[in-house]
């Protein structure tokens, strides 16, 4: 298993991986992913809380790539936490999916939700899916491992942002200290 992640979350993420008996080859940059040509036709690749975007020859080259999205559904793209409260969303969350060649727009496997606390911000909304997130990677792991996990029918929502689009809204609702 090649895992693309932050150094951060991988005291949080080794219970599992050790409940699992997995030791991945962990990845931090996009620079860090092995060669496609030297990637095993039956390896498997998990994004988790990365903005890293996995090219498509990597894709291309292991068996199935999920990833473990900051955000539901209807934030697909980067900084779903400023733009849910910059849209004043009433509910967030998490979303497991299949990659596709294309940032979240693989197939959805499962989403969390949770409603949007009065005083919640957009760290305390990273931080609150960070423990979703954690709960979520332990949940689906094994079936991740056994290629058991379908998806659930879920759509993408139709707005995908970027950083540039977050860059245009510096200093307003969500992004004041952006």
């Amino acid at each position: 298993m090649i895992l693309v992640t932050g150094k951060r979350f991988l005291a949080s993420l080794q219970p599992t991986l050790v409940a699992n008996s997995i030791e991945p080859q962990i990845v931090h940059d996009v620079d860090g992913l092995p060669n496609p040509t030297m990637i095993s036709a039956d390896e498997i690749l998990v994004g988790y809380n990365t903005g890293v975007i996995i090219p498509e020859s990597t894709l291309r080259a292991v068996s199935t790539a999920y990833n473990f999205h900051g955000g539901p559904p209807e934030f697909p793209g980067r900084d779903p936490h400023h733009w849910a409260i910059h849209r004043r969303a009433k509910e967030f969350g998490a979303t497991l999916h299949v990659m596709g060649k294309n940032v979240d727009d693989g197939p959805i496997l499962d989403v969390y939700r949770f409603s949007i606390p009065k005083w919640a911000g957009p760290i305390e909304l990273r931080e609150m899916t960070e423990v979703v997130t954690k709960v979520m990677f332990a949940r689906y792991l094994p079936g991740i491992l056994s290629a058991v996990l379908q998806p659930n029918g879920e759509a993408w929502g139709p707005i995908k942002t970027t950083r540039a689009d977050a860059l245009k809204v510096r200093g307003q609702l969500g992004f004041e200290t952006f």
